[in-house]
């Protein structure tokens, strides 16, 4: 008789213990597929930066407009932007 209630307990206990594994597997894979997701958008958006930035220094060949006040400004926060998201990415690879 205590055998069978060592047994049922035993199996309840591995029951509950194989539900929260499985659980933890699904919110796993479910926070993956996150990641997954946004490590293409910031690649995506790396890239678009990059375009950005070469066809900026293609305009802007002899730096005229990166000495005027207001564009040099945005050639400024291109650059920053492209720095931080090189960084980003060099330390997520």
């Amino acid at each position: 008789m205590d055998t069978l209630i060592l047994i049922n307990v035993i199996v309840i206990i591995l029951g509950i213990i194989g539900y929260v594994i499985w659980n933890l597997m699904k919110k796993s894979e479910k926070l993956e597929n996150i990641i997954t997701v946004q490590e293409k958008y910031i690649t995506e958006f790396y890239d678009l930066v990059k375009q950005s930035e070469a066809k900026i220094k293609e305009i802007d060949a002899n730096q005229t407009f990166q000495s005027d006040d207001e564009i040099g400004f945005f050639f400024t926060n291109i650059r920053t932007i492209q720095e931080a998201l090189s960084d980003y990415i060099k330390f997520v690879k």
